[in-house]
């Protein structure tokens, strides 16, 4: 109890230092993709269209299920602005649930406790899972496709390391990348904030950072290679990939050796080629979509067609056949 009380306190005034320092990063934009996901994002988002408040009714009783990913069991108002919207649209409040995976622990652990919880709520479930917690909805997928098949309609993971995280690898002193180019003013912002990282996630949360290094995808890439073709045609019929990319920050800076990131991790690791569709390039830093202030408009019209995206009948169609038209 004591580990738990001072690690939420460590959690939060870090938590804190960070949103202070924190830059607001992105736009509006999807990126790459400009497929009817992008259009409807970018009308919603425009105000162009609207969705009546209450207007997600289900016949089918889907559940929807976010999960949080490193620090979220810590950090207050994590998803609170999805949950907000899902209950603005209608959904149930026995219909919404948030599930927050232990970050100290670490994936492998995780898979067992996270598939019980699931198993918990009685009918078919839409997950949105952010970076860890993506990790680890999708590491469960892999594991047990079955399951998958039987309980899930649809995944929605966003922002996650498939391919490993190098700013977890750094905290965990697996790799030390080059700050001299940076000037002595940035030199030592990054240092204090990195020193504020490895006191967080590297004491604390060792075991779950751990899980999203390059080392341990490399556990996830060999089981990918074994699964079988029915593993395959599960997943990529419920798989749908978020990624996100930002130009700001210093860790953004560190990370463009790797290519673009979201400033935690690069896209080339937050998405599986072939075991599901990616359905949205966002302009975004890692955690602004998922922290309750700021970019209101932007996660409120990511959430509405995320969920625009599930509903493809019943009564958001009669209010809004628009969204449903081939010019969507």
């Amino acid at each position: 109890m004591k580990h738990y009380f001072f690690s939420s306190l460590a959690v939060l005034a870090f938590t804190v230092a960070g949103m202070v320092a924190a830059e607001d990063y992105g736009d509006k934009s999807l990126g790459k993709n400009e497929g009817a996901f992008a259009r409807t994002f970018l009308k919603l988002h425009d105000a162009e269209i609207e969705i009546p408040v209450g207007a997600f009714h289900r016949e089918n009783d889907f559940h929807y299920v976010l999960i949080t990913g490193l620090a979220g069991d810590f950090v207050p108002g994590y998803f609170k602005f999805q949950l907000d919207q899902l209950r603005r649209l209608g959904i149930p409040e026995r219909n919404i649930h948030l599930i927050r995976p232990a970050s100290y622990r670490s994936t492998e652990t995780n898979l067992p406790w996270l598939k019980n919880e699931l198993s918990k709520i009685k009918g078919k479930l839409i997950i949105l899972a952010h970076s860890k917690g993506a990790n680890e909805t999708f590491a469960l997928s892999v594991t047990d496709p079955d399951f998958v098949e039987r309980k899930i309609h649809a995944m929605y993971l966003m922002q996650a390391s498939y391919l490993g995280s190098p700013m977890a690898d750094e905290l965990l002193s697996h790799v030390t990348h080059d700050i001299s180019s940076f000037s002595p003013r940035e030199q030592r912002y990054l240092r204090t904030d990195k020193l504020r990282g490895k006191i967080m996630y590297g004491f604390f949360f060792r075991h779950g950072l751990m899980s999203t290094t390059t080392r341990a995808s490399k556990e996830l890439l060999e089981r990918l290679q074994t699964a079988n073709p029915h593993s395959m045609g599960v997943l990529r019929s419920r798989v749908f990939f978020i990624t996100s990319e930002t130009d700001d920050g210093l860790t953004t800076r560190i990370l463009s050796q790797y290519g673009p990131s979201d400033s935690i991790n690069p896209i080339t690791s937050q998405r599986v080629p072939g075991w599901g569709e990616h359905l949205a390039h966002l302009a975004a830093d890692h955690i602004g979509f998922v922290l309750p202030f700021g970019r209101q408009r932007e996660k409120r019209a990511l959430m509405r067609a995320i969920f625009t995206h599930v509903e493809t009948q019943g009564e958001i169609a009669k209010h809004c056949p628009h969204l449903f038209s081939d010019d969507t």
